[in-house]
C-alpha cells in the first residue's frame, strides 16, 4: 500500500498552506488553529489507531496528521511557536508520547530485533522536532518522566543494542536538549545540570550507547551535528565526571567496558571512541589526584594504562610483574605485549632474588 502524505492544511480563511515549508508554518502558527491543533489531532490519530479496518484514506490521515505534529516544531521560530502554541498543548504531546514509549517497550518486533516500523518511529521523530531549541517542551520533559521511560524503553531490547535509525535519533534527541537547555534556560540548569538529570533517569548510559552507533555518511553527520557539541559539553564537566565516571558508578562501567570492547558491539565511532578515551582518562585523573591528596596509593597497568581506583581493579585485576615488582599489569596479554620493552629495565627485586 503506497501512503500519501498531504502536506496541505486548510485555513480558516479558506486557503490552504504547505506546512512542509517554513512560510506555510508560520501562516498557520498564525490562526487559531495553533491553539488547540496537538489535541485535536492526537485525538484523532488514536480513533484511527484504534480502527482495526482502517481505510487507506484512513490510513493517509494518519501519516498526515502525524507530518504535521513533527514539521511544525521543526521549522517553526522557536520564540513564534512558543508565543503561538500553549504550554497546554505541549503537555498533551509529552503525555502522548510517553504512553506510547510505554507501549512500545514491550512490542515484539522491539524486543526481538530493536528495530520499529515508520509508524512507531513517529513518537522519536516528533520528540526531535519538538526538542529543537524549543525550550518548554524540553523543559516539561525534564520535569516528567519522559527520560526515564525513554531510558526504560532503550533497555527493553534484549541485545542491547538498537538499529541505527533508533540510535540516531536518541542521539538527536538526547543532544538537542542538552543543547536547549544550555542555550535558554537559566544557570540553574546550565552546564552540569542537564547531564545530572540525564543521569539520574538512566539516559546518559543509553545515550553514550547509542553514539558509538555508526551513522551513515557519518563524517559529515558528525560536522553537522550537535553529538559533538554534547560531548564537548560533557568534557567540561570536571566534578561530574569525577563523580559519576569513576569505577563502579553505570557511566563509568559503560565507558571501560566500551573502551575495552565488551559491550556487544563490534564497530563503533572513531570519534566517539576518542571523546570517550578523553573522558576516561579526565576521570581518572580527577580521581587519582583525590586520592593522592588522601595518601592513597593508585596503580594502572604498564601496558594499556588502563586505570581505575575501585577496590576490585586496584586488589585483584592489577598484578605486579613477577621478577620485578615494580610494575603492574592489568592482564597476562598486557604483561606479554609489554616484555618487549619491560625487560629492557626489569631486574630481579630483592624479594625475587632471595626467594
Amino acid at each position: 500500500m503506497t501512503i500519501k502524505v498531504s502536506p496541505f492544511v486548510r485555513l480558516p480563511s479558506g486557503f490552504s498552506v504547505n506546512i512542509f515549508s517554513e512560510q506555510g508554518v508560520q501562516s498557520f502558527l498564525e490562526t487559531e488553529l495553533s491553539q488547540t491543533y496537538i489535541s485535536s489531532d492526537l485525538k484523532t490519530i488514536r480513533t484511527i489507531r484504534n480502527d482495526k479496518n482502517r481505510t487507506c484514506t484512513e490510513e493517509d490521515l494518519l501519516y498526515s496528521l502525524t507530518a504535521k505534529i513533527e514539521f511544525l516544531p521543526a521549522l517553526a521560530d522557536q520564540t513564534f511557536f512558543r508565543d503561538r502554541v500553549p504550554e497546554s498543548e505541549i503537555q498533551v504531546w509529552l503525555d502522548f508520547v510517553i504512553d506510547e514509549l510505554k507501549a512500545l517497550s514491550t512490542k515484539p518486533c522491539w524486543v526481538r530485533t530493536g528495530d520499529l516500523g515508520a509508524d512507531d518511529m513517529s513518537s522519536l521523530n516528533i520528540s526531535a522536532a519538538m526538542f529543537k531549541c524549543h525550550a518548554v517542551p524540553v523543559a516539561l520533559a525534564f520535569e516528567s518522566e519522559y527520560f526515564y521511560v525513554l531510558a526504560n524503553f532503550l533497555k527493553a531490547c534484549p541485545n542491547r543494542l538498537p538499529s541505527t535509525k533508533i540510535a540516531d535519533q536518541v542521539t538527536n534527541i538526547v543532544s538537542r536538549a542538552y543543547f536547549t537547555a544550555y542555550l535558554i534556560f537559566d544557570h540553574e540548569l546550565a552546564s552540569e545540570k542537564p547531564f545530572q538529570k540525564f543521569e539520574a533517569a538512566g539516559i546518559l548510559t543509553e545515550f553514550i550507547r547509542c553514539a558509538t552507533i555508526p551513522q551513515l555518511d557519518d563524517d559529515w553527520q558528525l560536522s553537522q551535528s550537535l553529538l559533538v557539541a554534547c560531548f564537548d559539553g560533557l568534557c567540561a564537566c570536571d566534578q561530574f565526571l569525577e563523580a559519576e565516571f569513576r569505577r563502579g558508578q553505570p557511566c563509568g562501567d559503560l565507558v571501560a567496558a566500551i573502551l575495552r570492547g565488551e559491550d556487544g558491539s563490534k564497530i563503533k565511532r572513531p570519534f566517539i571512541l576518542g571523546q570517550l578515551q578523553a573522558i576516561a582518562r579526565h576521570a581518572d585523573a580527577r580521581n587519582n589526584a583525590a586520592d593522592a591528596d588522601a595518601g592513597i596509593e593508585f596503580r594502572s597497568c604498564n601496558s594499556c594504562g588502563e586505570s581505575g581506583n575501585s577496590e576490585p581493579f586496584q586488589g585483584s585485576l592489577l598484578k605486579k610483574c613477577g621478577r620485578c615488582r615494580n610494575v603492574y599489569y592489568c592482564s597476562r596479554a598486557c604483561q606479554m605485549a609489554d616484555w618487549r620493552k619491560h625487560q629492557k629495565v626489569c631486574r630481579p627485586s630483592s624479594k625475587t632474588t632471595s626467594n
